[in-house]
């Protein structure tokens, strides 16, 4: 195992599946969020519905259709080929795949959040509600 699986093991729910080339842990995305010297942006890709129950605060809300449909969007929230990307959704799957398009279409620095809001909440900010969703109704748990 790397360095990368070693410091996610305390970071993720025992068993999570961590892939260090692509995902980063919410507590490590939580660290440089507060790092104001990190031009770090957290980008949220899950819908309306999602963000109203639950939302970290200091996201910046780009639904995955934006993402995926129209990227020229993206200007609007300054992401530049530089800029250090954390991508979040409901368990990290959607932001899974929204992190490796951004990669394809030339963002280097662009990462998952490793079980997405899901984990933020039972392990970052437990203030942040958990929630189900079945379609496109959303209850909070």
């Amino acid at each position: 195992m790397n360095d990368a699986h070693d410091e996610a093991r305390g970071e993720l729910p025992a068993g999570h599946p961590f892939r260090p080339a692509f995902e980063i842990t919410p507590a490590e995305t939580r660290r440089r969020m507060a790092d104001e010297t990190a031009g770090f942006l957290l980008i949220d890709c899950r819908e309306d519905e999602e963000v109203a129950a639950a939302s970290v605060a200091g996201a910046v809300h780009v639904p995955m259709a934006v993402l995926i449909d129209r990227p020229d969007d993206l200007d609007a929230v300054e992401l530049g080929p530089e800029t250090h990307v954390g991508i979040i959704c409901h368990h990290g799957n959607r932001s899974a795949q929204a992190a490796l398009l951004l990669r394809e279409r030339g963002y280097a620095n662009v990462w998952s959040v490793a079980g997405g809001i899901e984990v933020w909440s039972l392990l970052v900010d437990e203030t942040v509600p958990r929630y189900t969703r079945a379609g496109r109704s959303v209850q909070r748990l």
